[in-house]
């Protein structure tokens, strides 16, 4: 893994959240679950790798026009974050 740095995504990666939601056919008016298949797609490729070991996490492919991103991160039952994370 590289350096941990939760940080990488700007406001910026909006117009790419844009384009996968287009790209696999969502209508943003309409709810969508993450048992959807293009939202299962979209869980794939929004995977984010700079997290420490024992953690996953995704992006979701939803953001509010006020400038929000919003993510799931998992963690593995007894996982600890270094010091150096916390």
């Amino acid at each position: 893994m590289a350096e941990f740095n939760p940080n990488t995504k700007t406001l910026a990666c909006v117009a790419q959240i844009k384009e996968a939601v287009k790209a696999h056919g969502l209508d943003p008016k309409k709810i969508t679950t993450s048992r959807d298949a293009a939202a299962v797609k979209l869980r794939t490729e929004m995977k984010c790798t700079n997290v420490p070991e024992g953690f996953t996490k995704w992006q979701l492919p939803v953001f509010l026009e006020k400038g929000s991103l919003m993510y799931i991160s998992i963690g593995n039952p007894g996982v600890s974050v270094p010091e150096q994370f916390t």
